[in-house]
């Protein structure tokens, strides 16, 4: 997986050998732009690099909220001013965010109620829902279980995702181990077939996700929830990017990034960032969620900034 993460760097020689070169390169890179993303370029498509006719839509416009946000009384609105700039200068469904500071409680919710697709985000619930499984069944994780687990989450391997898919009972049992992990199954919309990463949803129901890993009335126990939080804490250098922006300096945090070039929406990126990480002392729960953006980089100077105002709100 990590082969197709490979940076692409452009080279020349001089005179008109350049300009050729250039313009193959420039020709390849829009190619493979639309192609690629790195780890989710190909989320839960197996072998397949396009979607399927019939795949879920990715335009959520009918099903968006406005942009008034939903806050705690104590949240500044100068934060949220700065936070609804942001988020309008994204196309229409293009941006959900939410945060909570378990400390004091501010919460922000602003953005797309649905819709937004998770790419590898996704693998959080997938953590989530194995674990479950197991804990119901009264049995430990297996050492391929583990392996695989560890691969999905700690180098956001595709091929680990879709076999977790497989040993958590295919898509219509991942589909159930939805509600007991208290997602809202009118929003948050599983991926046709095995297509995990094509999974819509809101950043307000990642919170649920992230809020299991550490709450006491979780419906994980602290075994599971302490495994889940030491692979999140793990992830490769490469991919801690996103919340951990205003994590406190030295602490520590736990993150899951996704991004994916989706072919139906013409190349264009959907970049996320689920995290737990401490401002100022307090723990915060924060997700952001954006989709047709131009480009990954983009996509990530895009949501860091999002997640600065996000967490400004609360924090």
């Amino acid at each position: 997986m990590r082969s197709r993460h490979g940076r692409r760097d452009n080279t020349g020689a001089t005179a008109l050998s350049v300009a050729i070169v250039v313009t193959v390169v420039l020709v390849v890179s829009l190619m493979v732009r639309a192609r690629s993303t790195g780890h989710d370029s190909v989320v839960g498509l197996g072998t397949t690099p396009t979607l399927p006719a019939p795949s879920v839509s990715i335009t959520p416009t009918p099903t968006l909220t406005s942009s008034t946000p939903s806050t705690h009384p104590a949240t500044s609105p100068a934060s949220d001013n700065s936070l609804a700039s942001l988020i309008a200068q994204a196309p229409a469904g293009g941006v959900s965010v939410s945060a909570v500071n378990l400390a004091t409680g501010k919460h922000i919710t602003m953005g797309a109620s649905r819709g937004m697709l998770e790419a590898s985000v996704s693998k959080i619930a997938l953590l989530e829902i194995l674990l479950l499984e197991r804990q119901d069944a009264g049995q430990l994780l297996s050492s391929h279980e583990d392996d695989e687990l560890t691969e999905m989450i700690e180098h956001s391997s595709n091929a680990a995702a879709d076999e977790v898919f497989e040993l958590a009972g295919g898509h219509a049992k991942v589909v159930a181990e939805q509600r007991p992990l208290g997602l809202d199954t009118s929003i948050t919309i599983y991926g046709p077939g095995n297509l995990w990463g094509l999974t819509t949803t809101s950043a307000a129901q990642q919170i649920i996700l992230l809020r299991n890993l550490v709450d006491d009335d979780s419906p994980l126990n602290g075994a599971s929830r302490d495994y889940a939080l030491d692979l999140l804490k793990h992830v490769e250098s490469d991919q801690r990017w996103g919340a951990p922006v205003v994590a406190d300096k030295g602490s520590t945090y736990y993150v899951k990034n996704g991004w994916l070039a989706v072919d139906q929406d013409h190349g264009l990126w959907a970049v996320n960032t689920d995290g737990i990480i401490t401002v100022h002392g307090h723990q915060v729960l924060v997700s952001v969620m954006t989709q047709h953006g131009k480009s990954y980089p983009g996509g990530v100077a895009y949501v860091e900034k999002l997640v600065k105002a996000v967490v400004a709100a609360v924090a």
